[in-house]
């Protein structure tokens, strides 16, 4: 597995929203010709212009085909619901995005599933790289570990979001969450979404603290994610995933009917018109702009 990478530079939080503003009028923008044009549009230099793209692309904001950038249906439900990404479960929705996928940003991914210490600074993350891809230059690793670095420091993943906290200037740790730390519809979506990419409709509960699945990727402990998920039955009626615990068994059944956007779209529909999860569900089914989007996807 290579270790990606763009320079050292991560991403902000005005970077995100000014882009899938742009592209909607100018889908264009990231056209190698129209780099001079990028970085007026976008208010960026030219390396930051191709970090940011970098980002898009990993995130799952953004398509690129052809010299043409299009929003993707999660792009597009996020920009909809939050264009200025001010929302608790956006940000939890990105960092698990970044963390599911190893072939996507390789040195974020590392950290939240491998990285065994609970707090940790650049050279920290550089070393524990180093044992994981040992093809990769010191450079290179260690403007990977810049990377990631940059990403928590300047997003609100180290601010009011609390997947990440300063000890020092130089170091972050690793926040546990309580059960009320994450978004239902944010649980709800990563998980259902690991479960359609894993092929899964049922799963044992423990799997989901194994590296790469949505325990893990939100540093649950295994009391906070039996609640959790006993929230996420209870809240949508079981539409979402239903908890059987017979012979202690502790196994999800996934609904693979509902879609994950639509989940994730019903947490934004909860918050914008105070409807209870699963009315804010059943109306993202009948009424939202995942169903149609999702359509339209597989049209094309």
């Amino acid at each position: 597995m290579p270790l990606t990478t763009r320079s050292a530079f991560g991403f902000e939080r005005v970077w995100l929203s000014r882009a899938l503003s742009v592209i909607e009028r100018e889908p264009e923008v990231f056209a190698p010709a129209r780099l001079h044009e990028a970085t007026a549009l976008l208010g960026l230099g030219t390396r930051k212009v191709g970090a940011l793209k970098f980002w898009l692309r990993h995130l799952g904001l953004v398509k690129f085909e052809d010299n043409q950038a299009r929003a993707t249906p999660l792009g597009q439900i996020v920009g909809n619901y939050d264009p200025g990404f001010d929302e608790v479960g956006t940000w939890w929705t990105l960092h698990y995005r970044l963390s599911v996928d190893p072939e996507g940003a390789t040195a974020y991914w590392w950290v939240t599933n491998h990285l065994r210490k609970q707090a940790f600074s650049v050279a920290d993350i550089a070393e524990g790289l180093r044992g994981s891809f040992q093809d990769g230059t010191q450079r290179t690793l260690r403007d990977a570990a810049s990377m990631v670095f940059a990403v928590i420091r300047h997003t609100p993943l180290s601010g009011e979001v609390g997947c990440y906290q300063a000890v020092g200037d130089e170091r972050f740790a690793r926040c546990v969450p309580t059960i009320n730390s994450i978004p239902l519809g944010t649980l709800g979506y990563a998980v259902t979404d690991w479960a359609v990419m894993d092929q899964r409709t049922t799963v044992n509960i423990e799997e989901l603290l194994l590296p790469g699945a949505p325990g893990r990727i939100y540093n649950l402990t295994r009391a906070v994610l039996d609640a959790c998920v006993d929230r996420v039955h209870n809240s949508y009626r079981g539409q979402v995933l239903a908890i059987s615990r017979t012979a202690g068994l502790n196994s999800l059944a996934i609904n693979r009917e509902i879609h994950p956007l639509q989940v994730l779209e019903a947490y934004y529909l909860a918050q914008v018109k105070g409807l209870a999860p699963d009315e804010a569900l059943r109306e993202s089914i009948q009424h939202g702009l995942a169903t149609p989007l999702l359509a339209q996807e597989a049209e094309d």
